[in-house]
């Protein structure tokens, strides 16, 4: 007899299926951090902070310049706005710095301060995101999930009685086949049930085939709703570290 499939393109059964995803979730719950590689490409980063003008390295620097230090007081007030953008941090900056060249004063302080600035400018964009990452809420994608979740152990549950219907049917048909074989005076009695048995074997195990393909793109959506859950916590977790990163980026501006 014809040996019956998982699933459509499946080697797994079932319900390991379904305890794979929920141990995906778990590991999912427990990991909910990441590098802020995630979010940008380093090169990418590394290259805006190349805009940067990097200020010349005083021999002798002065030890301080009234001057100086009220022109860096007025950048920083400039760049504690919430609502300037990265390009304007890097222009205004380069504008002082090239302002406070003149002064022989160290600037090396100034110049990490306003690239840290603009590292956390840059993922705090990242993580506060448009509009359209915010239209579903964790909240509402893991109760997506746990309905698809459920749907799936349903189709799983009715799966395994249609495989042990079918599976049934199938050593009916043997054993027909046999006793057909072995009594002779019950040859036409067993030949009819046997060409009855085979019709509904035939019907089950295409009805079977067919559930395993509906049941095959239930485990494609919910792997889809599982990775959805997965950034969503990978933004949460990001977005309160990036801004803590951002305020004492800010707050050290005035240190």
């Amino acid at each position: 007899m014809e040996k019956l499939a998982p699933f459509a393109g499946q080697n797994i059964h079932p319900y390991a299926l379904a305890q794979k995803h929920q141990m995906a979730m778990q590991r999912m719950q427990q990991n909910g951090e990441a590098s802020f590689d995630d979010l940008m490409d380093p090169v990418e980063l590394e290259e805006l902070i190349a805009r940067i003008e990097k200020p010349p390295v005083q021999s002798n620097p002065l030890s301080s310049s009234e001057a100086a230090v009220h022109i860096q007081k007025g950048l920083f007030i400039s760049l504690q706005s919430s609502t300037i953008s990265v390009e304007d941090i890097i222009t205004q900056s380069n504008a002082f710095i090239s302002m406070l060249k003149s002064f022989k004063v160290d600037l090396s302080s100034l110049y990490e301060k306003v690239k840290a600035l603009v590292k956390y400018s840059v993922l705090w964009t990242k993580v506060s995101g448009s509009s359209s990452d915010k239209d579903v809420s964790l909240g509402e994608l893991e109760a997506q999930y746990e309905i698809k979740k459920t749907n799936f152990e349903e189709m799983a549950s009715s799966y395994e009685e249609m495989t042990s219907s079918v599976s049934n049917l199938s050593e009916r048909v043997t054993s027909l086949e046999k006793e057909i074989a072995r009594t002779k005076e019950l040859l036409k009695k067993l030949e009819f049930e046997l060409s009855s048995c085979k019709a509904k074997h035939s019907s089950s195990q295409s009805d079977l085939t067919k559930f395993s393909k509906t049941i095959s793109k239930s485990d494609k959506d919910l792997h889809v709703a599982l990775d959805l859950v997965e950034q969503c916590k990978k933004k949460s977790a990001y977005y309160d570290i990036v801004k803590g990163a951002l305020d004492a980026a800010r707050a050290s501006l005035m240190d």
